[in-house]
Parts: C-alpha cells; structure tokens; sequence
C-alpha cells in the first residue's frame, strides 16, 4: 500500500492506490457520472492512453464496431473528421487508434510527455461521449451501395475480407456450439456482412446512447502524469456529462456481462469447409471447453501451465504425437483462453493433413494423449520440464513488467474494469475490499511460487478437471477443411445477390446512391480550420525525461569507445577490465540501462557466404535452429534435441532467429544480408 495521493479530487473520490512492481497504481470515480480514472505510474517518456467503454451485443449487426469509426469523425464541440488526429499530432502523439473486442471497446493515444497528453485527452473523450453520428458518415464509414449497385463501406469492406477467412468461420462456428441459447459472447462484434446491410444509423445511435454512458467508461493512463492534473483534464468533460440532458434521462447501469454462462449440455461435433486452393492440406481441428470462472486466479494459471506443458516445443506431448510424429499429421499445435466471465479454453492444430484427418479419429487421439498426462499416480507429468515452466512464467511476468509496462499495467487494469467485482459502476470509496482483486490478479509471481509445491498428482488433476473428467465442461469439436468449391459459391452467391440488387435499384436507383455517397463525402470531408488547431499549442520537447543508456563500442585496436550522452565511464571500465571482451575480434555494442534486471542479446552474422541453395534453405534453418541437437565444442558437450529445448526452456525469456531485423518465415527485415 503507498499513500500521498488526496482522497478527493475535485468529484473525483480515491476507490484504491498500491504499489505493484514498484509501480503506483491509483483509481478515482467520479462521484457524480461514474466515470473512472486509472493510472499506472509508469517510468517512461512515453504516456499512454485507454479510453475503454465496456460493450456487450447480442446480435450480429456489429454496432460495437461500427462506433469505434464512427467516433473518429467529430463531436459535438469539434464537428470535424480528423480533427482528432490534427490535435493528437499537435501533441506530439502519432495520431490516435482503437480496438474493438467480444466484450469492449477501446481508444487509444501515446504522446511523447504528459504535457500534449492532458491536452488531447478532453478532445478524446468528447468524441466518445458526444459523438456526432451523423447519417452522412454512416453512409462513408459504414456501409452504402455504390452507383455499379455493389455494397461497400470502411467498415463493410473490412468484414467483407474478413468473414470468410479459415480463422473467422473456425472461430465462429467453435462459439455458436460453446454457448447455446443466448449468450453475447458468440455474436460477431465486428458485424455480419448480411446484418451490416440492414444496419441503421438510428440503432447505431441507440447502442451508442445504451453503452457509451460515463458510468460504463475507464481512462486508463501508464506513464509519468499526476493524478491531479489528469482528474484537472477530464473536468471539463465532467461539466459537459452533467450538462447533458441524455445522460441525465438514462436508467442505472445494469452490468454488462453479469448474465450467466451456460455450456453445452453434451458434447458436440461438426465440420465445416473454408475457401482455399489447397485442398490436401490446411484444415484445422479445433476443440474447446469451458474453464475456470474469471476470479479463479489460481486454477486459471495452473490450466495455463499445463496447456503450456502439453503444446510448448518438441518435447512437449501434443507436438510429438500430432507434429514431430512420422508422418506428422499438422504443422502446429496451439491453445488460446479467451478471457469472459468464464475462459474459453481451445486447443488448435493447423495446417492439418486432410487425408490423414478422414481416415484418424484426431479427437480419440487426443483424448488418448490427455489421459496419459492425467494419470492418477502422476506418472504423466514431467516434473523437471513442470519447474522449467513455472520459472519461465515468472521470467516472462518480470521481463513484461520491464520490457513493456505499459500494455501490462493496461492489460491488467482493462481487464479488470470489464471483470473484477471491484470495479462494478456504482461502487464507492468505503467498497471494503477495493484495490484487493487487482492485487490478487497482478501478482502472478507469488501464485507461481505457490505452484511450484504442487505434487505430479495434482498436476495431473488439473488436466483431468478442465479437459478430460467427468467435472469437465462437455467438449466441442470443430474441424475445418479447406474447399475450392466452398469459395465459388461463396462468389457466385453474392454475384448473384449484387446483380438482383442491382436490377431492383435500376438505373435511377444506381444513380441516385451513387449521389447519396458523393454528397457524404462532401459534408464529411469538411477541413479542421486552423484557429481550431492553433488552439493546442505544441508541447516543450525538453520536458520530455528520456530514459539514460549508457553505450559502449570496441574498436579495430581493442579499446573501448564510449558513445552516448549518458556518463558511460563505469560501464567502460568495467568492460575494460574483462579481458575476454578486449581480445575478442568481433564488433561489440553494449547499451545499458540503470536498474534493467534482463540482458538481451543480439547477434548479427553475414549471409554472404552462403550460396543460393543454402540461402532458399534458410528459412526453413530458422525455424528448426532452437530444437536441432548440438555437436561437442569449446562451449561445451554435445546436446540432443530434447536437452538443447530444455536448456533455453530453462534460461530463456524468448528467443528467435530471422534474416534481418524483425523479419519473418517469408520476409526479410532491415539489415536484411545478416542473420540475427
């Protein structure tokens, strides 16, 4: 617990602060709209910015997605498109972005200091509130026909590429038999493209009045801001919510997501076909259960880990049975928990064998392998490999928290306002546990350490609990397989829909939307006028406190080269007195960051050397490099397989090979003539 923030700011009333990670955390509401505001203080030049509005739909029509656009396109004070971004770049922030999910949505903006932050924020967040939705930028953003009498729309076009993809039909199909009856969490967020054709702008309006309510809204802030001139910033939106005739005439807040989740009663199976040239390999087996509710914090990660035991790396027992087998049936085995009110947990594996898939029953298979695992006595678990795992979560907990606070710290507070009990709308200071479950849920490494006392048997309960016993949720198998014909008449179908369409509008018709879009375009495309923009002035760079990283070089004579700004004397010399490091012949970089607890290395080699055929092989020596066995060296014994993906298991955060920086299995990064 850490104290020094004021209980009340303004309306805005302290619920909790903590300390996690030596990172303060603090939320206020707004004790008169409900509205809440959460920081992270995190250490860094960059502030980053959430504004995440919890949205629930029980339909297809995609209005959840289709007010993220929306939203961009001008408030009721700055009535303009992309004057959000003009003011957002005046504030030193690279334009501003958002996302929507099955159970909300979320805007986000960094800026470079806090200064051009806690100027954009109120501009922000009078865009979601105060929206303009007009008819005109529902027509563009949206959905509209054209003159050749086609559909079309950002938005349209947008689901158009999606909803016929391998990915989206699997992932949908595995919904609508894992929650029968009603239940928001199977419908598509982003919209059906048959629903997105019968969507009005008038129901988009009302899901915008329904959801986009102070009382179901979070700021979530990382970075280096005061709380109080963050509270000072969205005041002014505060006098507008209680402004508002709207908001004040709308009902409590019901909760989204408080109905229960109900699983299937038995279990269920069905295949389905996908569009693909391909059709002798490709397919996809996915199965899915149930899991733990969401404050089960406990069983939740020990379900991770054992996921993680039965798909991590070659030695793990779903690879070897489904991928390093001979022949091997898939190309990949993975799992997912998708977090709800209560987890969705999937296992997938991709890039299936079709000829191999009609004649094995891949479910018994399956059922066979989770068996051995959940082996009563506990013979099925690995404890050594069980530990490595463990240990590795916590490295991957720690080097999160150093390596990119921002999305944990966000991840975790967003997270929680959609879930946690404390964060219910209504809730106020005297609320006895408040700050309790964001704690509980953070602190991964404690729960791991508590795991790691946990006997072979009980790991094996957890397989047994979760994916195989009779306590199970019932499972839900989908398989996909990949079909030309599937995708000629997914084409020949809606060619022939565009055509009717088409002979129904006539030629006075076409004419006519073709009209109605041009004369969208010009009410839209309405420039930001300048004294608007010159109202925001541009932020002092020199306030901005970079991060200090000291760096040091070699040079061809074996001397040490400091070449940053920051003092780097003590990392020279301390360089300077390992003598491995003055004789080496390489060229070496050393960057160091005060108080950095993990060491990235980066290793660049030339590919010049290597002959055509060698380097149209590389690829594919790239991803099988970690898990090749090791020949006997000066660095010591010769390794097998399994040994060499123990070890990294053991002392790794994350490790990969590509040809250049950042490249890819089938493209090249920048510095693309060296292997990194």
């Amino acid at each position: 617990m850490v104290a020094g923030n004021p209980e009340r700011i303004g309306t805005f009333v302290r619920l909790f602060e903590l300390e996690l990670g030596h990172v303060p955390v603090v939320l206020y509401r707004c004790s008169e709209t409900g509205l809440r505001v959460a920081l992270a203080g995190v250490k860094s030049p960059t502030v980053h910015g959430y504004i995440c509005v919890q949205t629930e739909a029980f339909d297809d029509y995609g209005c959840p997605h289709t007010l993220e656009h929306l939203i961009f396109l001008g408030s009721e004070r700055y009535p303009y498109k992309g004057v959000l971004d003009v003011v957002a770049n005046r504030c030193l922030a690279q334009g501003t972005n958002a996302w929507t999910d099955v159970d909300h949505t979320c805007y986000t903006v960094d800026t470079a200091g806090s200064e051009g932050f806690l100027r954009v924020l109120p501009v922000y967040l009078d865009h979601v509130l105060f929206a303009t939705l007009k008819d005109s930028g529902f027509v563009t953003e949206v959905h509209h026909i054209t003159g050749e009498g086609a559909d079309a729309g950002v938005v349209y076009c947008e689901m158009q590429a999606r909803e016929n993809e391998a990915e989206d039909r699997m992932d949908r199909a595995t919904r609508m038999a894992a929650y029968p009856g009603t239940c928001s969490y199977k419908s598509e967020t982003g919209g059906r493209l048959k629903e997105l054709r019968d969507l009005t702008n008038e129901m988009v309006r009302d899901y915008h009045k329904a959801y986009y309510r102070p009382d179901n809204i979070c700021i979530i802030v990382t970075g280096q801001v005061g709380i109080e001139a963050l509270c000072g910033a969205v005041t002014p939106v505060v006098d507008a919510i209680r402004n508002s005739s709207r908001i004040k005439a709308l009902p409590p807040l019901v909760r989204p997501f408080s109905s229960p989740v109900e699983p299937p009663n038995s279990p269920i199976s069905s295949t389905i076909e996908f569009p693909a040239e391909d059709e002798k390999t490709g397919a996809i087996v996915e199965f899915a259960w149930h899991g733990p509710r969401w404050t089960d914090y406990e069983n939740l990660l020990a379900l991770t880990l054992v996921l993680t035991y039965l798909t991590q790396d070659a030695v793990s027992p779903l690879q070897k049975a489904f991928v390093e087998a001979s022949p091997p049936l898939c190309g990949r085995v993975s799992f997912s928990l998708t977090e709800q009110t209560v987890y969705l947990v999937t296992l997938k594996l991709k890039n299936v064998d079709v000829e191999q898939l009609s004649s094995r029953d891949v479910g018994e298979e399956l059922a066979e392998q989770l068996r051995k695992v959940a082996a009563s006595d506990g013979s099925g678990i690995d404890m050594s490999r069980m530990h490595s795992l463990i240990r590795q979560q916590r490295r991957q907990h720690l080097s999160a928290l150093e390596e990119d606070p921002h999305e944990l710290f966000s991840g975790e507070l967003i997270s929680c306002f959609l879930y946690a009990p404390e964060f219910a709308p209504g809730l106020d200071a005297s609320y006895a546990t408040a700050g309790a479950e964001f704690e509980k849920k953070f602190d991964v490494p404690a729960r791991l350490e508590v795991l790691l006392g946990w006997t072979a048997e009980r790991w094996a309960s957890v397989c047994t609990r979760w994916l195989l016993g009779p306590e199970s949720c019932p499972r839900v198998t989908v398989v996909g397989k990949p079909s030309k014909a599937c995708g000629e008449k997914i084409q020949a179908e809606d060619a022939a829909r565009i055509e009717e369409q088409k002979q129904k509008l006539g030629e006075e018709g076409c004419k006519k939307a073709a009209e109605a879009v041009e004369k969208a375009d010009e009410e839209n495309d309405v420039e930001t006028p300048d004294e608007v923009a010159q109202q925001f002035a541009v932020p002092d760079v020199a306030s901005i406190k970079l991060i200090d990283v000291a760096t040091v070089s070699n040079s061809a004579d074996g001397t040490w080269e400091a070449l940053s700004v920051t003092d780097a004397s003590s990392l020279k010399a301390h360089l300077e007195a390992n003598s491995a490091c003055a004789s080496t012949p390489m060229s070496l970089r050393f960057d160091h960051a005060e108080g950095a607890q993990f060491v990235e290395c980066q290793v660049m080699l030339p590919l010049e050397i290597l002959s055509e055929r060698q380097l149209a092989l590389l690829p594919l020596w790239c991803e099988v490099a970690f898990e090749l066995p090791m020949a006997a060296s000066n660095a010591g014994p010769a390794m097998s397989f399994e040994e060499v993906v123990q070890a990294l298991s053991d002392t790794t955060v994350w490790k990969d090979f590509s040809a250049g920086l950042g490249g890819g299995r089938f493209s090249v990064g920048e510095a693309g003539n060296m292997l990194v």
